[in-house]
């Protein structure tokens, strides 16, 4: 009987925080959105591959969240120790993995597009210059400096 109960605690439990996730992703950050393009329109053209990037990475998540009420299911028949709970624990620790790198993507990304947008003056920005030249000689360096310490801060690289 216990085991029964620790299933379906489990279980609820999974399913608040997959609704808990999914009221983020389809209400508060759209409604985010919308008030930070009121405030900045120039960033329109960030909407939708920003809300592409942060549905992609919610999928893992929630394929990591079916995985776990799936094991759940199979605590609740006395069936933990299964062949199919060990290939879900599989696949929930590949997607931790895919969510990690995803994140650590977006801040070599970020690093990246920091240090090009460093590279330009006040000066020198107009709307035709608004990113340096791909054979600007300051871009590699400055490009490859801030990508490899982003990858050191994030644990990517132990160098």
């Amino acid at each position: 009987m216990k085991q029964k109960r620790l299933a379906l605690c489990l279980k609820v439990c999974t399913v608040i925080i997959a609704l808990a996730a999914g009221l983020i992703l389809l209400v508060i950050l759209p409604n985010q959105a919308a008030w930070c393009l009121e405030v900045c329109p120039e960033y329109q053209w960030l909407t939708i591959p920003t809300y592409i990037l942060v549905c992609g990475s919610y999928l893992p998540c929630l394929g990591a969240l079916v995985a776990f009420y799936r094991i759940c299911m199979e605590i609740g028949r006395d069936n933990s120790f299964c062949r199919e709970n060990v290939r879900r624990l599989l696949f929930i620790a590949g997607c931790a993995v895919t969510g990690i790198l995803l994140c650590v993507t977006q801040a070599i990304l970020m690093a990246a597009a920091q240090a090009l947008s460093s590279l330009i003056s006040d000066d020198e920005l107009n709307e035709e210059y608004i990113i340096p030249k791909a054979f600007d000689p300051r871009v590699g360096k400055a490009v490859a400096e801030a990508v490899a310490e982003a990858a050191r801060r994030t644990g990517v690289a132990r160098i």
